[in-house]
């Protein structure tokens, strides 16, 4: 016979903060390598100017 497991009602509020922490931290990361790529393209820009 199986057990049927229930979460506790606690769960569903766990989730959506675990998943907004994610997207938060998705958004930084992505904003990071956009404020690296810019500084490379720059970088590359002035060497070729020189």
């Amino acid at each position: 016979m199986s057990t049927l497991f229930l979460p506790p009602a606690e769960y569903p509020q766990f989730l959506a903060e675990l998943k907004t922490h994610i997207r938060e931290t998705q958004v930084r990361a992505a904003l990071a390598v956009n404020s690296e790529l810019v500084l490379l393209y720059w970088r590359i820009g002035r060497s070729i100017l020189q």
